[in-house]
């Protein structure tokens, strides 16, 4: 909260400090659910403030706004970057302009197909899984019945697995268009859950 404390003094004073904090907020969720997901963190820095930049006073509560997201955005990003090992240092891409050489035929290799994301998916919690071991795999901490659109669903917590990982491998197995979205409305209701079980 101090990266908005200048800014809940500044008058009008709860506005102010409020358009700072709540973007302060989402810079936070923007930056940690993507290097959740393993994926590089993107600023929305524009979506986040555009409600900010009509209010009055004018620049003052946008700047405020902007200042929130970003500092806690790029704080989360260099806290983070050593806890998720893949974002700690993503290799450049260099484009080369060249023309392709033929590559010459061989009929044993067959052709390397991509995975849908749904396969993905799949491929996902079977390495978890097998990561845990074949009998150790079946030893269910927490089921936590979540309801999508009029299905009923389960999400399993196993032994060893954090919350955060429950949350992103059931999110990807059943909300893969909206995984994000998933993620932050669900996590706070597992935290919750697991809290009482315990």
């Amino acid at each position: 909260m101090a990266m908005c404390k200048e800014a809940k003094r500044t008058l009008p004073r709860p506005k102010v400090g409020d358009f700072c904090t709540n973007a302060m907020e989402q810079g936070f969720s923007d930056a940690c659910v993507s290097l959740c997901m393993e994926e590089r963190p993107v600023q929305r820095v524009a979506q986040t403030c555009r409600a900010a930049a009509i209010e009055m006073p004018r620049p003052t509560v946008r700047r405020w706004c902007e200042h929130g997201y970003n500092v806690a955005f790029e704080k989360t990003v260099k806290d983070l970057k050593s806890h998720f090992k893949t974002e700690a240092a993503p290799a450049p891409v260099v484009e080369q302009r060249r023309a392709p050489e033929p590559e010459p035929v061989k009929a044993s290799e067959p052709e390397a197909v991509t995975p849908s994301a749904s396969e993905e998916v799949r491929q996902a919690q079977h390495r978890d899984s097998s990561l845990r071991g074949g009998a150790a795999a079946a030893a269910v901490k927490a089921t936590i019945p979540i309801t999508i659109g009029e299905e009923t669903k389960d999400l399993l917590v196993y032994e060893g697995q954090n919350a955060e990982e429950a949350v992103v491998v059931f999110c990807r197995a059943n909300v893969p268009d909206d995984v994000s979205s998933c993620i932050r409305q669900l996590l706070s209701t597992v935290l919750e859950k697991l809290e009482e079980s315990n």
